[in-house]
């Protein structure tokens, strides 16, 4: 038991207030990304282009008359 009793006065505004806060900040953010989209990173980047010349070299393959693994 605390020393002093639980007033839920307090807890409800301070649980209000922290709820209004995190909710700004996500407006925030939301509209900072409206404005400034985030940049790929240098990873994402170099995935998104590896996927992109193996779905290339897969049609390509296809194209010959080799069929891909996947189809068997």
């Amino acid at each position: 038991r605390s020393m002093f009793p639980h007033n839920d006065y307090v807890l409800t505004e301070t649980q209000r207030l922290q709820r209004a806060e995190m909710m700004q900040a996500a407006a925030n953010d939301r509209l900072a990304n409206a404005f400034l989209p985030r940049r790929v990173s240098l990873v994402d980047r170099g995935l998104c282009c590896a996927g992109r010349l193996m779905v290339r070299l897969g049609r390509q393959l296809e194209r010959r008359g080799n069929p891909s693994p996947a189809a068997a």
